[in-house]
């Protein structure tokens, strides 16, 4: 029986008498499953996203994984960073496939949040495996496929197959990914063809597409924005054996929108809040 329709029949049966009282939102929410948390940059609502101390923070809060954006220097060397420019979150500018690492590890990226963390640097990619080996997952938004073999080569040197999953240029570098001999899970990300299909509303049409691209590339689970997902959208996803992760959650409202909805993963610049909500609601 599909959940919705239990939850109607419980409260149905409740007003009937035949349940003593019809269940409150909390404990209809004991039915639910509890989504996973990812903290987008790390802890980025509060901190520099991108950089260590923003990633210690989204650990400390709980999350099951921080999402990380990947980009490499002049020099081949894996560096967290989301721009392609080092213009917005750096002191630093251009482009930052244009400077070497030695270039670029002198860089403050913390000052433009916040006067607190001056300082801060651009992250090696490698440092952040360290922190995070044993303590959390990491999803690696891969910007830049010429990363793939360092990023391949330090998964290994570190021993992190098993704790990281892979975003971003998904499908697009499936390939590469797989013929590196690790054996990577890859989420797929909205292609034009899907995206033509979600920004105009058509929901079901959008995830009918992807659940097809997502079946040829043997791919586990899928990452759209959460306004492009639906409760019917995530039950056809469900119906092929696929995850659905949502990113952009950033308020309660709309986190307890998609826990009713049956997401499976939500991404958020405020894990805090996440685990707040998911404490209130009671959320197993």
């Amino acid at each position: 029986m599909h959940r919705k329709e239990m939850l109607s029949r419980m409260g149905m049966l409740a007003i009937a008498g035949v349940l003593p009282n019809p269940l409150s939102k909390t404990e209809e929410t004991r039915l639910l499953y509890r989504p996973l948390v990812e903290a987008h940059r790390g802890n980025s609502m509060d901190a520099p996203e991108n950089t260590l101390i923003s990633v210690k923070q989204a650990i400390a809060a709980g999350v099951d994984r921080v999402e990380i954006d990947l980009e490499c220097s002049k020099d081949h060397v894996p560096v967290l960073m989301h721009d392609t420019t080092l213009d917005r979150t750096t002191n630093g500018s251009g482009k930052i496939s244009e400077y070497t690492w030695d270039e670029l590890k002198n860089l403050d990226a913390g000052s433009w949040k916040s006067k607190e963390y001056a300082g801060a640097g651009i992250p090696l990619f490698e440092d952040v495996l360290r922190l995070c080996k044993d303590k959390t997952m990491l999803n690696i938004d891969l910007k830049n496929p010429s990363a793939i073999p360092e990023m391949i080569k330090l998964l290994k040197k570190y021993d992190m197959e098993n704790e990281v999953v892979i975003t971003g240029r998904i499908p697009e570098c499936v390939p590469a990914i797989r013929e590196s001999g690790m054996n990577l899970t890859m989420f797929y990300e909205p292609t034009p063809v899907v995206n033509e299909f979600l920004s105009k509303g058509m929901l079901m049409k959008g995830m009918q597409i992807a659940i097809a691209l997502i079946r040829k590339a043997s791919l586990p689970g899928l990452l759209f924005h959460s306004d492009l997902v639906s409760r019917d959208s995530i039950y056809l996803a469900h119906l092929h054996g696929i995850a659905v992760g949502v990113y952009d959650v950033n308020s309660p409202k709309t986190l307890e929108k998609l826990i009713f909805a049956g997401v499976d993963s939500i991404m958020t610049d405020d894990p805090n809040m996440a685990m707040r909500v998911l404490t209130e609601l009671n959320v197993n």
